[in-house]
């Protein structure tokens, strides 16, 4: 149906086909582009527009190309990345330590000489200091005495220790009174020119109450060198002269208590020298 349309159309125009249309041509000056030939002679490439990024399936936006993951280092490698450090500090250290030495002067040091050893000895442990229940230390210098006199409950001085104003004596003469004068005569040592000592009343005595009077007398002449009355709880010191003395004679007098009560009287550390 359509063919015989288009044949009686083509009847009526006097049996001639209709000439082709021709193109248009386009309106480009030729300023902007230049001719290919003339591109490569003067050695430039064509035109050729940027390349244009993918375009996502859904978007309008490009999308971002992500790089491939970093594979992780080997255990081989990572120790070799912590121990090669670690080993050049250690050589550089070692190396400064040389060349400056302890002073940093870069002079080396000289080697001491090594001491030889020493044998280890065996000290013996110090013998104990005697106590109050051991043995009474007699002081050197005053020695045995010449003679006494009896009025003592021992029927003369003793040695013994002692306690006299709470203080501790290892080393003394003590007299457990009952009458009379106890004394004792002591001979002087050579060169001798003082005589030292502590006087006073035991604290374990049983009668509190009590005083003496303590004497230090030439024997020879009868001249009182020194004395002092000492009450219970107290005490004295004693420095005798004792120059041109041959003999000295220690005696005590009872100046208050009753003499049937015990009262110890007591000549702590005495010395001469």
């Amino acid at each position: 149906m359509n063919r015989e349309r288009r044949g009686a159309e083509s009847g009526r125009s006097g049996g001639r086909s209709p000439e082709p249309r021709q193109p248009r041509p386009l309106d480009f000056p030729t300023a902007v582009i230049p001719a290919v030939d003339e591109q490569i002679a003067l050695g430039r490439p064509a035109y050729d527009p940027p390349a244009m990024s993918a375009m996502g399936a859904t978007g309008q936006h490009p999308v971002p190309q992500t790089s491939p993951a970093k594979k992780p280092l080997s255990t081989s490698k990572q120790i070799l990345l912590v121990t090669v450090p670690a080993v050049v500090t250690l050589v550089v250290g070692v190396w400064l330590g040389v060349v400056f030495g302890p002073s940093g002067s870069g002079e080396a040091t000289a080697e001491r000489p090594t001491p030889p050893p020493t044998t280890q000895t065996t000290t013996p442990p110090p013998e104990p200091s005697p106590s109050a229940s051991d043995e009474p230390v007699v002081p050197r210098g005053l020695g045995e005495p010449v003679t006494s006199t009896s009025g003592c409950a021992k029927g003369s001085y003793v040695w013994s220790p002692a306690t006299v104003a709470r203080t501790g004596y290892d080393s003394a003469l003590v007299c457990s009174f009952v009458s009379d004068r106890p004394s004792a005569d002591y001979l002087v040592p050579a060169g001798a020119t003082t005589f030292t000592a502590t006087v006073g009343l035991d604290d374990g005595s049983a009668e509190p109450k009590s005083s003496f009077l303590f004497h230090v007398v030439d024997a020879a002449t009868g001249r009182l060198l020194w004395y002092k009355n000492v009450a219970y709880g107290e005490s004295a010191q004693v420095e005798a002269n004792l120059d041109g003395v041959l003999r000295v004679r220690l005696e005590i007098v009872r100046t208050r208590g009753v003499g049937t009560d015990e009262a110890v009287a007591v000549w702590a550390n005495p010395k001469m020298f």
